[in-house]
């Protein structure tokens, strides 16, 4: 209970306290009151959190890697958020149509589902720290993206950067494998986040709105590669001319409904020449070709090589 005394310059603080603990408090807070800023107080975060503050990404891959000089990267997407931050080298990463040049200290971040494919250039080595990032779901999002863009990127001059000094430190925590190595990570994977979504001036080259059309369509074909269709099939599923959907898609993407479709059905086989024994005709069936010298024809086209002679280099490696 508060009294204030006859001098009306002074005050003075009545504690019924139930416990020593209580009374300590009153005469902490008190003696405080009136000299400090309040930066935080606990459930301030749920108060005015962002649906960015709200996430809790997780770390799934992370390594430091080399692409060959001449190297080619057959297209390929993932269901993650990919995190590339280059080193060394110079090439392209290449975007259906469009592409953009990989050189040091430049970092590319590719939301869920981009087919992307990397190119080193003929002259020496790329090298790059690389990270895949689950659990992200932005509002009105698909998951494990950041942005409208498909991809964005960022040119740093040097290594003076944060991003690259957060990829050394989850560097020196993993060889260093000391006591408290994983929650230390975790932290590091949580600022690096931070640091990417504020990242300023990124480049954005493709500048579009979610489509709930093409995702219907992609959906469509990610469950349905094996079948028999084609873009007329599909723009009637969602009620459009194929003239719209091949923009609409072609817009979220970067590639036609038709070539995603391929490039789905050579992930498919690439991963049954890899794991499995089975007969190459029967893999052409299982991705949905009828016709097994059409399909060695597409692979080729798509991968670069024929898939005998895939899957003897994998199993090589």
């Amino acid at each position: 209970m508060r009294k204030k005394s006859t001098n009306t310059d002074t005050e003075f603080v009545e504690i019924k306290a139930v416990s020593k603990y209580t009374e300590m408090d009153s005469r902490f807070i008190n003696h405080i009151k009136g000299k400090s800023v309040y930066y935080y107080n606990i459930g301030q975060e749920m108060l005015n959190q962002s649906t960015v503050d709200g996430q809790t990404p997780t770390l799934l891959l992370f390594n430091k890697g080399m692409y060959h000089a001449g190297e080619y990267q057959p297209p390929h997407s993932h269901k993650y958020l990919e995190i590339f931050y280059f080193l060394e080298g110079y090439g392209e990463i290449q975007f259906g149509g469009k592409s953009i040049e990989i050189k040091p200290h430049t970092v590319v971040i590719l939301n869920s589902d981009v087919i992307h494919s990397p190119h080193a250039s003929n002259d020496k080595p790329v090298e790059f720290y690389s990270l895949l990032l689950d659990n992200i779901n932005i509002s009105f999002m698909p998951p494990n993206t950041l942005s409208d863009n498909p991809y964005e990127y960022k040119v740093f001059g040097d290594s003076n950067n944060p991003i690259y000094n957060l990829m050394l430190k989850m560097t020196n925590e993993l060889t260093d494998n000391r006591e408290g190595c994983y929650i230390a990570l975790k932290g590091l994977v949580y600022q690096l986040f931070s640091e990417i979504v504020r990242l300023p001036d990124k480049i954005s080259p493709i500048k579009h709105r979610y489509n709930e059309i093409a995702l219907k369509i992609k959906t469509y074909i990610d469950n349905n590669y094996t079948k028999s269709f084609d873009v007329e099939f599909l723009a009637e599923l969602v009620f459009v001319n194929k003239f719209y959907l091949i923009h609409t898609f072609k817009r979220t993407y970067n590639v036609s409904p038709m070539q995603y479709l391929t490039a789905v059905r050579m992930q498919k086989a690439q991963t049954l020449l890899r794991s499995s024994n089975m007969p190459i005709t029967e893999i052409s069936q299982q991705c949905g070709y009828d016709n097994p010298v059409y399909f060695a024809e597409q692979f080729k086209k798509t991968v670069g090589t024929t898939p005998s002679i895939y899957r003897k280099i994998s199993s090589m490696n």
